[in-house]
């Protein structure tokens, strides 16, 4: 069975004349690009036919590239990237940005089987492609401080509870130099999160919370007993005393 897929770009003043090479080879270069990441491999298209008076073009392709376009096409119309492998998004966006660059109104992909169309989907220059829902806001992070640095500008890097090597923006180096090393720390600024799943995606740090956790200090904690003890405890030896405890 014959597996088709149509290019469309429409527009205004958009005809064969107006739509120059560049432009069709970095719109059908950058879709077998993403064809092949989605692939696995180089995908077979081969243009067949263009839709007198348009920018219409008709693509014959094998069965593996009709479901790599399948899965694309899927992708993008539905607004889910993670159909997608990864590489697959920055070709779709490449298409997007030569959309936006010309002002079309629409670069439209389908895929056919014989006569009927399985999948359509539009790239129009007013949505990107996969744009990410998010939302910001102010809050504080229980952060555990690994790194401080960055040039030009200041960074600090921590570990979240979920997520491991987070590295934010901080305001001033100047603040940057007042955030330990090597503690817990509450990091005060502005978050931007995924909506889809509400995983941080940026953080810029604007002050730090009254809270610092410094871990466990058993010497520390042994002095403190020795103070309320009022003396009691004065004559014996800590070390002694554990080793004690040990062999029992």
């Amino acid at each position: 069975m014959s597996n088709k897929i149509t290019v469309s770009i429409d527009g205004p003043g958009v005809s064969p004349a107006t739509v120059s090479l560049s432009d069709l080879f970095e719109v059908l270069g950058a879709f077998q690009a993403a064809l092949n990441i989605t692939a696995g491999g180089i995908t077979s298209i081969s243009l067949v036919d263009i839709v007198d008076g348009s920018d219409t073009l008709i693509l014959d392709v094998d069965h593996k590239t009709k479901l790599a376009a399948d899965t694309v096409i899927d992708a993008i119309e539905s607004e889910d990237d993670s159909k997608l492998k990864p590489g697959a998004r920055a070709h779709i966006r490449k298409i997007w940005k030569r959309t936006q660059t010309r002002q079309w109104d629409f670069v439209s992909l389908s895929a056919q089987n014989g006569a009927s169309t399985n999948k359509v989907a539009k790239i129009t220059p007013s949505h990107e492609p996969f744009s990410v829902p998010v939302s910001s806001g102010s809050t504080s992070l229980m952060a555990y401080v690994t790194h401080i640095g960055g040039e030009p500008r200041a960074t600090v890097k921590f570990n979240l509870s979920d997520r491991k090597g987070f590295t934010a923006e901080v305001k001033s180096t100047s603040l940057a130099e007042e955030i330990p090393l090597y503690k817990y720390v509450q990091l005060q600024g502005k978050a931007t999160w995924d909506t889809r799943n509400w995983s941080l995606l940026n953080f810029v740090v604007h002050g730090l919370g009254p809270y610092e956790h410094t871990g466990a200090d058993p010497r520390g904690a042994l002095d403190r007993l020795s103070g309320l003890s009022g003396g009691s405890w004065d004559a014996v030896d800590p070390t002694a005393y554990f080793n004690d405890l040990r062999s029992d």
